[in-house]
């Protein structure tokens, strides 16, 4: 079986206004984020079956990606695209997540580059000020190229740069602690932010990805996909599909993502 993704769009006051023009989207906001593949409240996004052309809730698949009781899909894909910087945030783990917001777990993340972009991922080891003094230099700065790959683990505090395009495969969760925001005037978080912070944490880059495995996702690049997982198809509008014990050939090379040991 497989079911094609039906994407819900989020504006963003960052966001990218070429995503609003390629997918014919009429919001005088900017689009930042596609979400492909969601269970999060207020953001599901349903499958069409790409024989049939029944329609699914997302929800309805999450045994085959998870053997634990979960109350939704494990597993939240969405695309960026950005025109100014994200705000610099981090994100809880999962001890964190059940501790502070009674939510069963935190959120881990990875980015696979679609341009070439830049992101900030973790604080200098000279940082050593209260979080709400954060500034841009206090941050590690990368520049990455199309096909490089960054796994930024919960607590690293993090952004993405202008004109970045990325596929974000992470933990399906929402919860995310603003820091840091441009001087755009939205609501931060410090309290929590600083429960949340390890100021160890760097984020990991592979160049020219290829393959990357942890404890909560499996990701492969291929353009053949077999079995039960996520495949990403990279085109000029990216989509996703859902695969259940099938297989899926694409023209276009892709990300194939499986559900990871922690849902075991």
């Amino acid at each position: 079986m497989i079911l094609e993704c039906i994407p819900v769009f989020s504006p963003r006051p960052w966001g990218d206004r070429r995503i609003n023009e390629n997918y014919k989207i009429d919001n005088q906001d900017p689009i930042g984020e596609i979400w492909y593949v969601s269970d999060v409240k207020n953001m599901e996004t349903k499958l069409k079956d790409i024989n049939t052309k029944k329609e699914y809730n997302l929800n309805d698949f999450k045994n085959y990606f998870a053997k634990n009781s979960i109350n939704r899909f494990p597993i939240l894909i969405k695309l960026i695209s950005t025109k100014e910087w994200v705000s610099v945030q981090v994100h809880p783990d999962d001890d964190l997540a059940k501790e502070l917001e009674n939510e069963p777990w935190g959120k881990n993340e990875c980015w696979y580059l679609l341009n070439n972009g830049q992101i900030a991922g973790g604080v200098k080891k000279s940082f050593d000020k209260p979080l709400k003094d954060i500034k841009k230099e206090d941050l590690d700065f990368y520049k990455l190229k199309r096909g490089d790959f960054a796994f930024i683990k919960a607590g690293t505090v993090h952004a993405i740069g202008p004109d970045t395009e990325l596929i974000e495969i992470q933990q399906a969760s929402d919860l995310t602690y603003r820091l840091f925001d441009w001087n755009r005037g939205r609501e931060l978080h410090l309290e929590k932010g600083q429960k949340a912070l390890k100021k160890d944490n760097k984020v990991q880059i592979i160049e020219d990805f290829d393959s990357f495995k942890c404890n909560y996702f499996d990701i492969e690049k291929t353009s053949s996909s077999k079995g039960t997982g996520i495949f990403i198809q990279f085109s000029e509008n990216p989509k996703a599909f859902i695969v259940i014990n099938d297989v899926l050939n694409s023209s276009e090379e892709g990300l194939w993502v499986k559900s990871g040991k922690f849902w075991k």
